[in-house]
């Protein structure tokens, strides 16, 4: 369907132990890009890892950083979540969103192709500017942001959390762009 390729962040199987349910936290059947992400750069870490031998590894990654290609915003970010049709729940993003941009330069490094390096130095831009520049981050503690929040929007709980800038500099590192990571840090 239109979302093959995107990873929800929990399964259950607590209704029926032999079916598998995708949901965020609280049971929603939401797609959410950064879930997706952190899956696929785990799946790309472990092919890596093992020596590139399991294809299916590296079959099922891609998969994921397609879809993230094929949801990107044109300014870089990704919204929030979205619903089994492939209908953006919001507008907003999620600085969680950094996780996206790490599968995006992973896939570039595996692959060199050049559409996952350009998707993963738009996100850092849009990164740096709508939360580094800023220093407030909304993203995987804010999961309330899928529920029609905004930057304009009272009902979304922007932090200061050093969840996502902690990874931000891993990332940036990775790329290496020791100008972010100490911005990030």
């Amino acid at each position: 369907g239109p979302m093959a390729g995107g990873w929800f962040s929990v399964y259950f199987g607590d209704q029926d132990p032999t079916q598998l349910i995708g949901s965020d936290f609280v049971r929603n059947r939401w797609l959410i890009p950064h879930a997706t992400a952190a899956s696929t750069k785990t799946l790309l870490w472990y092919w890596e890892s093992t020596g590139r031998k399991d294809g299916r590894l590296f079959t099922a990654a891609r998969k994921g950083c397609d879809w993230l290609l094929r949801t990107m915003r044109p300014d870089g970010g990704w919204p929030y979540a979205f619903d089994m049709d492939g209908k953006p729940l919001t507008d907003a993003c999620g600085a969680g969103q950094i996780w996206s941009t790490w599968a995006m330069w992973r896939m570039y490094k595996a692959t060199n192709d050049d559409r996952y390096q350009q998707a993963a130095l738009k996100s850092v831009e849009f990164f740096r500017k709508t939360y580094m520049d800023e220093h407030r981050y909304v993203g995987y503690w804010e999961d309330v942001i899928a529920m029609g929040g905004s930057k304009d929007k009272p009902n979304v709980s922007y932090s200061w959390e050093t969840y996502e800038s902690a990874i931000a500099a891993l990332v940036f590192a990775e790329m290496g762009r020791k100008d972010l990571v100490i911005a990030a840090a």
